[in-house]
């Protein structure tokens, strides 16, 4: 895709975290090296997002095209949809470095996606890691969201303060296929202890 494009393509999952990246050409915006250094998204830069056109883009897979504060360069963004429901399971990022975005890469970006979410609906572990909305407030808080720019989330799920909370982490190691860490272990920790919540982050 990028040499047709002649230009990076980032994909990212639903939760902000790093799918794929090409490498056709040197991604040196310092931005979104680091995205790809560190494999996820800041939470100031998903707050970011979030004030953009892409929180209010089409689920079909439309491309829009964003600028942010933290990066000069022009992004062409397509959410990837998820076909059985009207949610999106990520999104396809094209970086406006080595060519100009044209009417080529708007016409080509739904397609882009539309085939990333056949690619994705059979991989069951990224599924698994689909947020609720639980999910989407520990893993905020976890990638350095402050209590206080969630707290309208956290009072929604009625999380408050008078109530006391554990977390428990757990490291994956090498011998754990990725169907039995992001799959099995969750269920297994589900029944364990019931009404946990869990989320994913690195290697835990």
């Amino acid at each position: 895709i990028a040499t047709i494009f002649k230009n990076s393509i980032v994909i990212m999952d639903v939760n902000h975290r790093l799918l794929a990246h090409s490498n056709v050409y040197p991604i040196t915006d310092p931005v979104w090296a680091e995205i790809i250094s560190t494999g996820y998204l800041l939470y100031e830069h998903i707050i970011d997002a979030e004030k953009t056109g892409f929180s209010t883009a089409s689920n079909t897979g439309e491309a829009v095209t964003l600028t942010c504060w933290a990066s000069p360069l022009r992004k062409l963004c397509s959410k990837i949809p998820e076909p059985e429901g009207d949610g999106w399971l990520g999104y396809c990022v094209m970086l406006e470095s080595e060519s100009n975005i044209s009417s080529m890469h708007l016409d080509l970006m739904p397609l882009i996606s539309r085939i990333a979410s056949d690619s994705l609906l059979r991989d069951h572990c990224l599924l698994a890691m689909k947020q609720s909305q639980y999910k989407k407030a520990l893993y905020e808080l976890i990638i350095g969201a402050a209590p206080e720019d969630i707290a309208d989330s956290l009072n929604k799920l009625r999380l408050t303060d008078e109530q006391q909370y554990c977390v428990l982490a757990i490291e994956r190691n090498d011998e754990i296929s990725d169907e039995r860490f992001y799959i099995s272990i969750s269920e297994v920790i589900k029944t364990l202890l019931p009404g946990s919540h869990i989320t994913f982050h690195e290697d835990y």
